[in-house]
């Protein structure tokens, strides 16, 4: 098979010893998506923390320790939730692993943060498209009980380079709203066409299955952070994440070409588009 004229993404630097841990780097990436979010500059910031701008830089890339009074103080200078500072702090002080499991207050915006930092996004989808790519009407057909999709996760046009490798069997699922799915495969083409992502649609016969049923690859300065959608995420560096960087290859290389992707993604919007016009909600029962 011939693979699509996309390059397969290189490990990062995060393999290397001295690279940030998982908890590190996800609360970089969240200091820096809030001050740039503020639009406030480096050394703007530094004087919030009676500090630098080359100490913040260097906290919001995880290369200096990120200590509770500057962490903390930020985070109340951004205005953030009490409870989402303490355990942002408990996420700087987590020892240096190699993964780390993220269900604490704030775990919504931490991984949007991630996400919006990311200059690289590779998404292994086996059950749903991926958030950072749903359209509002797809989003709310996923039950969310927590809440956790009250904050909108989408990528802006033009925001990194994305790889989206996406499970045949995706491409089969109406969930009941079949105008709908249609309108959110228009959508991954609309993005398609403007060369801002790539959609690889890899097959059901080549039996490639992850450690989760939605992992991304982000690249964050350089590094690689793995995120394990769970429900809440996992993130992976080290070893850990190089073993799931191997499933992403997996699927890359099992994918088809971009131009066959492409037409299927052209049939099954078709098809849905037809079932749409087809379609007959079924009737309640009266009383």
């Amino acid at each position: 098979m011939t693979n699509p004229p996309v390059g397969r993404p290189v490990a990062g630097p995060s393999t290397r010893e001295h690279a940030p841990s998982a908890a590190t780097m996800v609360v970089g990436a969240y200091l820096r998506s809030l001050r740039r979010s503020r639009d406030t500059t480096l050394r703007d910031t530094g004087r919030v923390i009676r500090s630098s701008a080359a100490k913040i830089s260097r906290l919001e890339t995880g290369v200096s320790p990120q200590r509770d009074p500057d962490v903390a103080g930020l985070l109340r200078h951004y205005k953030i939730d009490p409870s989402a500072i303490r355990a942002t702090c408990e996420m700087a002080r987590a020892l240096r692993r190699d993964q780390h499991a993220d269900f604490a207050p704030g775990w919504p915006a931490r991984l949007a943060a991630c996400e919006q930092e990311a200059t690289a996004v590779r998404v292994f989808a086996m059950y749903l498209i991926p958030d950072i790519l749903q359209i509002p009407a797809y989003t709310s057909l996923i039950p969310d009980p927590e809440g956790a999709r009250s904050e909108p996760r989408a990528l802006p046009p033009g925001h990194a380079e994305i790889t989206l490798l996406l499970d045949e069997s995706v491409l089969r699922r109406p969930f009941s709203a079949p105008a709908v799915v249609a309108a959110q495969i228009a959508h991954l083409q609309d993005r398609t066409a403007t060369g801002e992502l790539t959609v690889l649609v890899v097959p059901l016969a080549a039996g490639v299955f992850s450690h989760s049923t939605l992992m991304t690859e982000l690249t964050l300065h350089g590094q690689t952070l793995i995120v394990d959608d769970l429900g809440t995420p996992l993130y992976s560096t080290g070893a850990p994440g190089r073993n799931r960087s191997e499933v992403l290859d997996a699927a890359f290389d099992a994918a088809v070409p971009a131009e066959r992707s492409a037409e299927m993604l052209e049939e099954t919007r078709s098809r849905f588009e037809q079932l749409a016009a087809e379609w007959t909600q079924p009737e309640r029962p009266t009383t």
